[in-house]
């Protein structure tokens, strides 16, 4: 295993770094919330430059960013944000929060601390262009693009792709940046120009609406409906080629760095039961890891919402060898463990809720 490090927030309700080697692992305690607050959702800066965290008292929240070496580069009062989201290129932080009109999404830049709002509504997903200048919003049932700091900073222009979807999260642009796949108006899976017109029909009739693409935006898992059970197909957009890839209901769905390997959550033990095991395809064949129940934080805020985890939190680690598995296998306490795909156990590091593998640096922006 090459060595790579997580965020893990633990039990203790501590923010911590975890290097992770070959033969060992070494827990550092990274951030202390203040006094009668709570740390929530912690992500990685891209390349692992930094981590942000919001902090909340129940009422009253603030995002901090911080570098590796301690230096603040963000400390905003706010509302408390339940999902952090980083820009590609690691100069700003998309936060969702609850205010008193409802869910908010909003862009803070880093170096200058300018905050912009850029919708508000539910449901509410989003999604970072690859410049990191455009986001591509899912607001209701609606679908646009915002253009950030076109009218200096703080602004936000948007354009609207589509008015009347429904039945899907986040949206998922193309590695180029020209195009963005989602459920049209017509309830297909499709690819569109920045124009809104549909480029490419994906998958037509019912597809399940939850879906997702590997990063070459060439491949696409998808929850079918075609058969007597959910089940996950993979379309090639090249050639058109669809296939099974697992033949039985899932509650999230991440692709490898390196695209080769879709992971997938699945049920382990009778119905009812709290197990789940991960299931890895590598285009053949099928691989299943231990058994675990799943942590609050998982079960309760990742699974549901698996699309907007996918772009900014790794359960992959960086050379995609590895899953950091948030829950309970042992002792019936909550912690955080490596699972790789041999014969090696599972391998815990530190009592904790959720961990995040280090992300690579973002690759070149192509929009």
């Amino acid at each position: 295993m090459i060595p790579t490090s997580l965020v893990a927030l633990g039990t203790d309700g501590l923010l911590h770094v975890v290097d992770v080697d070959g033969e060992g692992h070494e827990p550092r305690l990274f951030a202390r919330p203040e006094d009668g607050r709570e740390i929530l959702s912690p992500v990685w800066g891209p390349g692992g430059a930094w981590i942000a965290w919001s902090e909340s008292d129940g009422v009253d929240g603030r995002v901090r960013v911080r570098s590796l070496d301690g230096d603040e580069i963000v400390d905003q009062p706010g509302f408390p944000a339940f999902c952090l989201d980083p820009s590609p290129d690691g100069t700003q932080l998309a936060s969702l929060a609850t205010g008193p009109l409802g869910l908010e999404l909003s862009v803070v830049e880093l170096e200058t601390g300018v905050s912009t709002l850029v919708a508000r509504g539910a449901p509410l997903y989003w999604a970072w262009g690859p410049s990191s200048r455009r986001l591509a919003v899912h607001v209701h049932r609606r679908v646009f693009v915002a253009n950030l700091g076109v009218l200096g900073p703080g602004s936000a222009v948007e354009h609207d792709l589509l008015t009347e979807v429904d039945r899907f999260l986040a949206p998922w642009w193309s590695p180029a940046g020209g195009e963005l796949i989602l459920v049209d108006d017509r309830q297909r899976l499709s690819a569109l120009s920045l124009e809104g017109e549909v480029l490419e029909s994906i998958a037509d009739g019912q597809p399940g609406y939850r879906f997702a693409v590997d990063p070459a935006g060439q491949r696409v898992a998808l929850v079918s409906q075609h058969s007597a059970s959910a089940v996950v197909e993979v379309v090639d957009r090249l050639t058109g080629e669809r296939q099974t890839a697992i033949d039985e209901p899932v509650a999230g769905m991440w692709w490898s760095g390196d695209g080769a390997r879709l992971l997938a959550l699945v049920r382990a033990g009778d119905e009812g039961q709290p197990f789940v095991r991960w299931c890895v395809w590598d285009g053949e064949q099928t691989t299943l890891a231990a058994p675990f129940q799943p942590s609050r934080v998982v079960a309760e805020t990742v699974l549901p919402f698996f699309e907007q985890f996918a772009f900014g939190h790794r359960f992959w680690s960086e050379n995609s060898d590895a899953i950091v598995t948030p829950g309970i296998m042992r002792g019936g306490r909550p912690e955080i463990f490596v699972q790789t795909f041999d014969d090696r156990p599972p391998r815990p590091l530190i009592d904790g809720a959720i961990g995040w593998w280090r992300p690579p640096p973002a690759p070149e922006p192509g929009d």
